[in-house]
């Protein structure tokens, strides 16, 4: 192991999806560490020099965690479902990110 930089928020049951088209990694979504759901995105890019970078106005459309999230054949990611522990419901919304 070896360490990096940190992300800009800490994060908690999100996903993390690797894009080969653009050699990143989609991080999204996730608890803060005041248990907040959110919404944002950022990417993660091996040998960049800082290596993490906002996805700047590509925020999800609904906070989400305990989500999945999947890289489609066209280089797209679909994040399907959250579960909100306030309510104790689940959802069954998916949204597409294009990088």
């Amino acid at each position: 192991w070896t360490t990096s930089s940190p992300m800009s928020v800490s994060r908690a049951l999100h996903t993390s999806t690797y894009i080969p088209s653009t050699d990143k990694v989609l991080i999204m979504g996730g608890y803060n560490a005041t248990s907040q759901m959110l919404s944002s995105s950022e990417l993660f890019t091996l040998n960049a020099n800082p290596p993490w970078s906002t996805t700047g106005n590509k925020e999800l459309t609904l906070a989400r965690a305990m989500h999945s999230s999947i890289l489609l054949s066209n280089g797209n990611v679909l994040v399907v479902g959250t579960y909100y522990t306030t309510s104790g419901t689940v959802s069954n919304t998916a949204e597409i990110w294009s990088p």
